[in-house]
Formats: structure tokens, C-alpha cells, sequence
């Protein structure tokens, strides 16, 4: 998937130098972001931040980088019950 990302990215930047500019971080830029959050989150280090600020600042626009959709579900998965 990520190879798909990153393929895309670079075919749109070659049909527009410019967008590079425009294009946002690299795919695996923001990944690497993302996993750097997640082991921060396992590991019990929040970032800590003045949250009030932020929320003013994301109210005048944002430009998210990655969109995560994700099903939470409270039963066990299925591989770890197979593996029981």
C-alpha cells in the first residue's frame, strides 16, 4: 500500500514539478510519523501540548496529512483465537 502511495505521489509530481511545493509531506514521511505516535502512545509518553491553543489554531483550517479510518471492536481478533 505504501508503494502505491509513494508511486502516486512521485507519478503527480513528475506531470507537475511544482507540486511538490503543494503535495505535502512524503507518504513516508507521515508513516514514519505515525509509528513514532504509535510506540509514544504503547509506551505511555504522550506529547504533551497546550491543547486550548491548538484547538484556536485548527479552528481557522486544517490540512490534514493522513486520514485513518478504523473499526474499534471489544472482541478478541480472529487470529488470536485461532491460535488458542
Amino acid at each position: 500500500m505504501l508503494a502505491g502511495l509513494l508511486a502516486a505521489r512521485g507519478a503527480a509530481i513528475a506531470a507537475d514539478p511544482g507540486a511538490a511545493e503543494t503535495a505535502g509531506p512524503a507518504a513516508a514521511d507521515v508513516l514514519a510519523n505515525l509509528m513514532e505516535g504509535n510506540r509514544r502512545l504503547r509506551d505511555g509518553r504522550p506529547r504533551v501540548r497546550a491543547l486550548t491553543a491548538r484547538r484556536s489554531a485548527l479552528a481557522a483550517g486544517q490540512r490534514p496529512h493522513v486520514v485513518v479510518l478504523a473499526c474499534s471492536d471489544a472482541e478478541e481478533g480472529r487470529e488470536r483465537q485461532q491460535s488458542q
